[in-house]
């Protein structure tokens, strides 16, 4: 027998059951198992929160509806627990993941001294048919709590910093973090060496910094026993350099952003999760703006939304209101913010599976051909709607939160991020494709696709991060961020999956799952289309984490935006305790942040997104070559088959640029593919006549 079951038949007899009656649980609360694992210790301050996931089964013949009540004995609080809501919907056999999170908040762990402490949970498992019917458990979880002035250890971490050379760089500065609000400093010695002597943890990380070169990275490995090398390289002269050009002042922030896919329009949705004035809530507006800063118009919409979509072409929009008791759905000409449609988000109108009454309005996505609008609920529905009316094609109970969809680009299918799995629906029939488990639902921003649609990447609330096959749902790697996932996005070409979770934004190599840099700051981020860039609010960074500017603050960060050209920043503020500055426009430019020599050198082979986009008849492909050899570049329709050849032929190092001209082509998605010196690249495209 293992540990966790010995503990949990210990549990059951501490509340009375005896254990010659345990093969008969199935008579307490039907056919629920419990098989609580075996709890980790959470380290502070090294550690964001404590995060256990255990699971539980119906063992039954039958569907099983259990409501969850959770307790934490020392605090007398309510804890945090994944599905949410607290209800499991198991069908026979049926065994789920469920996950709790004590932190500062619930738990209290904030206020706990230095030295060794225990915090009980106590879980109350009732059948939803019959409350009185009902199983607790209680898991005991130990807190270590260190001495922030002596944090030491017996793992010992020993690296070097050096120059692009290899030559040794004193006085760098040098942190030792894991990705909460504290670290470790220290500094190169003559030789460019340092030192830690810490307790073994599975997400330190180096950084060394110093003025005039770039930053550097390394993940530390429990089981390595070398030395670390930080190499910084030299920084250019000329800094990012952007200027204010407008700023809004609003009553209240935003909850989302959503930009047309030639990047022009951004379309931006008020709400907020805690209000200081709740009587503000019904002047919330759907925004749509001009990334210079040209107001388009605004529609009020009654009352604040989570939700809101803009096609792609820029010819819809649409929005999800709050409302507690009457949320309503709605669809505006984007042209000109008059409203097509609306319709009540009510039961009559949207039946629902759930056990709960009434609906909560959080997702709504315009697909990509616009025929469709994916709507889901706070309460486990995800429903198909005919985009011209609203109506309903065709619906699902999932059983947990649905915030996030995407469709596949031709939208013959759609994504939909639920709590704990992710699913893939076919939009013709609704036939499930597949669905993996991902812990928990994603946020607003925190399902994606890859730019060449193989993969799809989910952040739970929970802060766990999935990489996912889109073809069959095998997972291809996962990393445990933390705590409270908030977006996720690819770099334009692939290369790079940044995700943020309380304690930073770490940024990976979207193949291998290898984290490459983590800073702090979680609330918005987006890529630029160079590939080279990654905005992090109100900070600019190089893909390899050097931080090359830092823009003014507005209030409680929500969504971030920058241009293809990287003239153009927007930054929009998401929880504001008073009236203020709520969206601001910026002007400027990229320098390269990396000192390459001759600006007209190719350093690294790249495939830039075609311009315009959507286009009709003819777009531009950019790509440049750091070596000449043969190259081929060629559209390909979604089945894969070729549709035209653009290029193939020996080309020179430096940049090109080739035109298609889709005369006699259908409207639709394409991708194009670049093959040149042993790299594969490729991108979308889409042709709307």
């Amino acid at each position: 027998m293992t540990a966790s079951r010995l503990y949990l038949l210990l549990t059951i007899l501490i509340f009375g059951v005896a254990l010659a009656d345990i093969p008969l649980l199935a008579q307490v609360i039907s056919a629920l198992r419990v098989d609580p694992g075996t709890p980790l210790p959470a380290t502070l301050p090294l550690d964001v929160a404590l995060k256990h996931t255990f699971t539980v089964q119906n063992s039954g013949a039958t569907d099983l509806v259990v409501d969850v009540r959770t307790l934490v004995i020392e605090t007398n609080q309510e804890a945090p627990i994944f599905p949410q809501p607290p209800v499991l919907y198991l069908s026979p056999q049926e065994e789920i993941p469920v996950t709790i999170i004590l932190d500062g908040a619930t738990g209290k762990l904030n206020q706990l001294p230095v030295g060794q402490h225990t915090r009980q949970v106590a879980f109350t498992f009732l059948n939803h048919s019959n409350p009185g019917d009902s199983l607790r458990v209680t898991l005991s979880f130990t807190v270590n709590v260190l001495n922030r002035l002596n944090i030491t250890g017996t793992h010992n971490i020993n690296g070097r910093v050096v120059d692009q050379m290899g030559a040794p760089v004193a006085d760098a500065q040098v942190n030792l973090e894991t990705g909460t609000d504290f670290s470790l400093p220290n500094g190169s010695g003559a030789n460019g060496g340092f030192s830690y002597s810490v307790p073994a943890h599975s997400k330190w990380m180096l950084k060394a910094s110093k003025q005039g070169y770039s930053e550097a990275y390394a993940f530390v490995d429990t089981n390595f026993t070398g030395q670390y090398q930080l190499v910084l390289h030299p920084m250019s002269s000329q800094p990012a350099q952007f200027q204010q050009m407008k700023s809004v002042n609003v009553d209240f922030g935003f909850w989302q952003g959503s930009v047309t896919a030639d990047e022009e329009r951004i379309l931006l949705t008020q709400g907020m999760e805690i209000w200081p004035n709740e009587s503000v809530r019904s002047n919330a507006k759907l925004m749509l703006y001009n990334t210079d800063g040209t107001s388009l118009w605004e529609y009020p919409m009654g009352y604040d939304s989570w939700g809101a979509s803009i096609s792609e072409d820029g010819a819809f929009a649409a929005y999800a209101q709050k409302h507690s008791t009457q949320p309503e759905l709605g669809l505006l000409d984007a042209a000109t913010g008059s409203l097509l449609w609306k319709r009540p988000f009510d039961l009559q109108n949207f039946p629902t599976g759930s056990y709960f009454i009434g609906h909560s309005s959080n997702e709504i996505r315009i697909s990509n051909t616009r025929q469709y609008l994916a709507v889901g609920s706070g309460e486990g529905d995800f429903y198909l709607l005919n985009r011209t009316n609203g109506q309903i094609i065709w619906r699902k109970f999932l059983k947990g939160q649905v915030r996030r969809t995407e469709f596949s680009p031709d939208d013959q299918f759609v994504y939909v991020g639920s709590d704990p799995w992710l699913y893939k629906f076919r939009v013709a029939d609704s036939t499930t494709i597949w669905r993996t488990n991902i812990s928990s639902w994603p946020l607003h921003y925190g399902l994606r696709l890859s730019p060449d649609g193989t993969l799809i990447a989910s952040i739970g609330k929970s802060g766990d991060l999935t990489v996912a096959r889109t073809g069959d749902g095998a997972r291809v790697w996962s990393f445990n961020q933390g705590v409270i996932g908030q977006w996720l996005a690819f770099s334009p070409d692939g290369t790079y999956l940044a995700a943020a979770a309380f304690g930073g934004t770490w940024v990976y190599e979207t193949a291998t799952g290898k984290p490459l840099w983590r800073v702090k700051g979680t609330k918005a981020g987006y890529f630029s289309a160079d590939n080279k860039h990654l905005l992090l609010f109100n900070e600019l960074y190089t893909n390899d984490g050097t931080r090359i500017a830092m823009l003014p603050e507005p209030m409680g960060g929500q969504f971030c935006f920058i241009n293809k050209s990287g003239t153009r920043i927007v930054l929009a503020s998401g929880q504001m305790n008073a009236p203020g500055t709520g969206i601001v426009f910026y002007q400027g430019s990229i320098a390269t942040g990396i000192d390459e020599g001759d600006a007209g050198v190719v350093r690294e082979y790249s495939l830039a997104q075609n311009y315009p986009n959507p286009f009709n008849p003819s777009t531009l492909i950019r790509f440049s070559i750091p070596a000449a050899g043969r190259v081929s570049l060629k559209v390909y329709d979604l089945l894969g088959r070729e549709v035209v050849s653009l290029l193939d032929a020996d080309m020179p190092q430096g940049r090109h640029e080739v035109r298609w001209d889709a005369q006699g082509a259908a409207s639709g998605v394409y991708f194009y593919r670049l093959e040149a010196g042993g790299h594969v690249l490729s991108k979308k495209l889409i042709l709307l006549r």
